[in-house]
């Protein structure tokens, strides 16, 4: 029996398990002269000690093809071709992708690490056609566990996933320099973390589903801040707002703006203020609590 392969008539045995599968065994001395996989692909697959018919080409009804080591009855190193064109390098067992290896999809997906009949597990990389990158724990089919994932633009975010979404603790930054760090829930920040925006401006703070929210302290790059409650990314509730000159509010908000009863501080001068969607409707000098007029010197 020969199989005609690359122009040459190559000696081979044959097996027939069913209608559906046929093999052809190859002896090691055409592998060694004619190799279907590089080298770097097929470390330790010939051993002085190998029989002579241990590499196979199988063909199956549905065309999946293998290229590699034959162990008995399965091939248990080579190559795994997809008649959609993609195709698969590494160990298996039982005819499943089993131990390292590596996908090759014809879209340009590609994942590498630990494979457990047919599924990716454990530490991988993983390559999308859209250009990103993630190395990190893969679990049933999915990121879960530690990992990071880089785009091209340049997002970049380490940290956990849950069932393939970012949750638990990471820091994430994207191309426009804005950036998080803390807590994270189905893919959204939420928890207690803190972060700046691409003008520079910083916040601590209490998050829900991607927005401020709760107690928080938020900087202006230019020196303002404010100390106090966030109810969907805004002012709301008690707060203090502090100006650059010195001058201090205290007192509610609504909606991000000065909602109520409020002190406005300027100097040692305290006025109680009363605003209504921001505008101030009444004023009154009250005596200034909580500031010595004694100065320390040290």
């Amino acid at each position: 029996m020969a199989i005609f392969i690359n122009g040459t008539f190559i000696p081979c045995k044959t097996m027939l398990f069913d209608n559906d599968i046929s093999i052809a065994l190859l002896p090691l001395s055409h592998m060694k002269e004619h190799p279907l996989l590089k080298e770097t692909e097929l470390p330790n697959a010939i051993k002085s000690h190998a029989s002579e018919y241990e590499f196979c080409i199988i063909s199956e009804r549905d065309e999946l093809r293998y290229e590699g080591v034959w162990d008995g009855v399965t091939c248990i190193f080579g190559i795994k071709y997809d008649p959609c064109g993609d195709y698969y390098i590494g160990e298996f067992k039982n005819w499943m992708q089993h131990g390292q290896g590596c996908f090759y999809g014809k879209d340009g997906f590609f994942q590498r690490g630990q494979w457990i009949e047919d599924n990716l597990e454990g530490r991988s990389s993983i390559s999308y056609p859209d250009g990103k990158v993630f190395n990190g724990e893969w679990n049933e089919k999915t990121q879960s566990g530690e990992g990071k994932s880089t785009w091209p633009d340049g997002d970049v975010y380490e940290g956990t996933y849950e069932n393939g979404k970012r949750h638990g603790r990471g820091y994430y930054k994207n191309h426009l320099g804005e950036s998080y760090l803390g807590e994270w829930k189905d893919g959204y920040c939420h928890g207690n973390g803190e972060s700046y925006d691409k003008d520079g401006n910083f916040y601590r703070g209490e998050w829900r589903y991607n927005l401020m929210d709760g107690k928080g302290e938020y900087q202006y790059k230019d020196g303002r801040s404010y100390n106090g409650s966030f109810r969907r990314d805004v002012k709301d509730g008690y707060g203090v707002y502090k100006w650059t000159d010195g001058d201090v509010y205290k007192g509610t908000w609504k909606n991000g703006k000065r909602d109520g009863k409020g002190i406005k501080i300027k100097g040692n001068v305290a006025k109680e203020t009363y605003f209504v969607h921001n505008r101030k409707v009444s004023e009154k000098t009250v005596p200034l609590r909580g500031r010595s007029s004694k100065r320390i010197v040290r």
